[in-house]
Formats: C-alpha cells, sequence, structure tokens
C-alpha cells in the first residue's frame, strides 16, 4: 500500500495511536494496530447472523426480529473491555465513532446491512448525557452510518424514565430496571422499515429488547442489533 508524503507528515506532527493498545500506529496499520487487529476476540457473529449466541438471547423477545452481532467477545481486564470502558467513562466520543466505523468495515463483506434502513442508538438517561456530555451508542452508530451510508434514526426513541446502571443487576433486576424506559418519537417514519439498535455491549439483552418493544407498535417495523462487545455469561 502505497502511503502519500502527506500522511507521513501529519504522522509525525500529529502521532495516530492504536484505539485499543494505545500503541503508536504505523502509516499502514490506521486506528488498529496489527498486533490488536490479530488479537481481539472478534465473534464472527456476521457469519451467522440470525442463529448465533447472541442472537438466540433474542428469539421469542423481540417481534419481528431479524439478525444479531457484536464485534468482539467482552471480557473484563482485556484490551478490548479497557477500550469499552473508554467510551464509556473516559471522554472519548472520537474512539466511539472508530469503533462504530470499525464495525462497518469489519462487517460490510458479509452483507450483514444489506436492507437495513436506519440505525437506532439506545438513548441514554438525561443524567448521563450531562456527566459523559455525549452518548457512546449514538457516537458508534455514527461511525456505523459513516461506513454504510445508512441513516442515524437518533431522536426516532426517547428515555423517559431514569434507570440505575445495569452494571451490578441480575438479569431479572436488568429487565425490571428498563421496563417500559422509553418512548417513540414520531413513529411513521419507521413505518415498513428494517432498523438496527445499536449499543455498546449486550450481556442479558435487557435494554435493547425493551428499545425493541417500544419499536413494536410500529407497523411492519423489523428489528435488528448490532453492538461493538458480547459479554458470554
Amino acid at each position: 500500500m502505497r502511503i502519500s508524503w502527506i500522511s507521513r507528515k501529519a504522522d509525525l506532527v500529529m502521532p495516530r495511536a492504536c484505539m485499543v493498545c494505545g500503541r503508536r500506529a504505523s502509516p499502514t496499520e490506521g486506528r488498529l494496530c496489527a498486533v490488536c487487529a490479530l488479537r481481539l476476540p472478534w465473534t464472527m457473529f456476521w457469519l451467522s447472523p440470525c442463529d448465533n449466541m447472541m442472537a438466540r438471547l433474542f428469539w421469542g423477545r423481540i417481534a419481528r426480529f431479524q439478525k444479531a452481532a457484536a464485534l468482539f467477545h467482552y471480557r473484563p481486564g482485556t484490551a478490548a473491555s479497557h477500550v469499552i470502558l473508554r467510551i464509556k467513562y473516559g471522554h472519548s466520543p472520537g474512539t466511539a465513532v472508530l469503533l462504530g466505523l470499525l464495525t462497518a468495515r469489519k462487517l460490510l463483506p458479509s452483507g450483514f446491512f444489506d436492507g437495513i434502513d436506519a440505525i437506532i442508538p439506545v438513548p441514554l438517561t438525561a443524567g448521563r448525557w450531562l456527566r459523559r456530555g455525549y452518548n457512546q451508542s449514538e457516537r458508534i452508530a455514527r461511525g456505523i452510518s459513516m461506513g454504510t451510508g445508512i441513516r442515524v434514526a437518533r431522536h426516532a426513541v426517547r428515555r423517559i424514565r431514569f434507570t440505575k446502571s445495569q452494571t451490578q443487576l441480575n438479569a431479572w433486576e436488568r429487565a425490571s430496571n428498563v421496563e417500559h424506559a422509553f418512548r417513540l418519537h414520531k413513529p411513521a417514519t419507521l413505518a415498513h422499515s428494517h432498523v438496527l439498535i445499536v449499543d455498546d455491549v449486550v450481556t442479558t439483552g435487557s435494554t435493547i429488547t425493551s428499545v425493541a418493544a417500544t419499536l413494536a407498535g410500529i407497523e411492519g417495523v423489523r428489528v435488528s442489533v448490532l453492538t461493538v462487545g458480547f459479554t458470554q455469561r
């Protein structure tokens, strides 16, 4: 791959770092170094999007469910988990966009995005948005949109009820915590559409299922799911 002198000069002035490990990336590597590209625990769910561990979480729970995938397996203490923590708590919205773009580029050859009309990021509570200054799921959705050309329907679903963090809750508590937490805005714009719900990490699927239950009232809507991380329990 030929690297222009402009790119080389830019790297000297403002070196790019790998978004996962932080190591300085070479001009040919982009924002994911070759080592992390080999070591990241890719799920490969996009090769069988209708039947994989993540898709099975939503069987029978989401009306008109189509498919699901995640970029990598999320395991606490790993490099992959550190990049998720950075976009959630490290005030790094740019990294969230890059993760979305990486996800798009990784999945595009598989045809995962074929037929999808709109991307819906999982809404954040107002309090958390004020503390972080951004919604990491919306920034991931932006990156996916940049890589696919699919529009982001960022205001289609709104969070109307404050919920506590899901981190320390069990599966039943997670489901109860987010029940009736969302409301539709201008649902007619999504009628008969295939929508993609996007979030940072899925564990039990409770939050995404709650968003999908809100979308179920839209005539003819079909739902797919995509996250950056997947927590295997």
